[in-house]
């Protein structure tokens, strides 16, 4: 297994997916809601969206893609993500 960190878009999107080096500090798996529309830094930006920044252990980025897809899909079914 690898470690992941993806960027994906409301609408399923991947903006960017990127291997990570392992070390003792970021093994942990994580989701979250990276609300870039209300950010000072992107104000100015219209065409930003926000964006599910997850961390996640994969076989490989495929995998880890539909991994991020999986939890992008409860978070709006849940409305935790609007």
């Amino acid at each position: 297994m690898k470690k992941y960190s993806v960027f994906m878009l409301r609408n399923g999107d991947t903006e960017s997916i990127q291997e990570l080096e392992i070390n003792e500090y970021n093994l942990e798996t994580k989701f979250y809601v990276w609300e870039r529309t209300k950010a000072d830094f992107f104000t100015n930006d219209k065409n930003i969206k926000d964006v599910l920044n997850a961390q996640v252990w994969a076989k490989n980025e495929k995998h880890a893609i539909k991994i991020v897809n999986e939890h992008r899909g409860m978070l709006i079914a849940t409305n935790q993500w609007k």
